[in-house]
């Protein structure tokens, strides 16, 4: 397949917005600062946090928007 944020790209550019939430604590500046936590101290967030998005997911999506993010999702992630 294809990067988290090749995937971001191809769906901005079909009118999909999406956003990356979630970002590990340590990668925090506090927690670094506070911690001495640095990258590569946790690599399994670390790698989550690099593959995964939040989709557009509200009530007000009407069915034939979730069609076409469900179809571009997986014709563009290939």
């Amino acid at each position: 397949g294809i990067s988290r944020d090749e995937l971001y790209k191809k769906l901005a550019d079909a009118g999909i917005e999406c956003s990356v939430h979630y970002c590990p604590l340590h990668m925090l500046s506090y927690y670094r600062n506070a911690y001495g936590y640095k990258y590569g101290d946790f690599p399994v967030a670390e790698r989550a946090f690099s593959e995964i998005m939040s989709l557009p997911l509200h009530s007000g999506l009407l069915p034939w928007q979730m069609e076409y993010i469900a179809n571009q999702v997986e014709t563009l992630a290939r």
